[in-house]
């Protein structure tokens, strides 16, 4: 008889136990039912409605585009200008023969500094401006170079109609 009331005591134990394993468990059902609950709400607040505000962001979505894009035809550009600019050079100094000093410390000889290639603390690293202004500061100064004083004042007089 002792055991059978123990066996009863502790099945009343069970019972109990598991009732507030339930009760601990639907409580923290309830808890995370409550707290998605509140971010669903706080999600739906944060969405534009469309009015306005969605106008204004697909207007602003759309300028960004735009200036990405803007940005890469211009860089295009440039790396196009920078290399037309090397083959005119190419060109000069082949048809003339002359040995350039490199622009930079990257490369042994001219040809070598391009700013794709350049280390990255050069002057000219991925700066396709400077470079070009470099290159052309070169032919503009090879130009004159080229032209010696005699051919200057020979093609300044041949302007005014004087011959030498």
């Amino acid at each position: 008889m002792a055991m059978e009331r123990e066996r009863v005591r502790e099945q009343q134990r069970q019972r109990e136990r598991q009732q507030r394993v339930a009760q601990i468990k639907r409580r923290k059902e309830n808890q995370r039912w409550a707290e998605e609950q509140r971010m669903r709400d706080m999600a739906e607040q944060r969405e534009p409605s469309l009015g306005e505000g969605a106008w204004e962001a697909l207007a602003q979505l759309q300028l960004e585009e735009r200036r990405v894009r803007d940005r890469q035809q211009r860089d295009k550009e440039h790396v196009r200008y920078v290399e037309a600019l090397r083959a005119q050079m190419r060109e000069k100094v082949k048809f003339s023969n002359i040995d350039l000093p490199p622009l930079c410390s990257c490369g042994s000889d001219f040809w070598d500094s391009h700013p794709d290639t350049c280390a990255n603390n050069c002057v000219f690293y991925k700066n396709h401006k400077a470079y070009s202004q470099a290159l052309h500061s070169v032919i503009s100064s090879h130009a004159h170079a080229a032209t010696g004083p005699l051919q200057r004042s020979a093609a300044l007089g041949a302007r005014a109609g004087k011959r030498l």
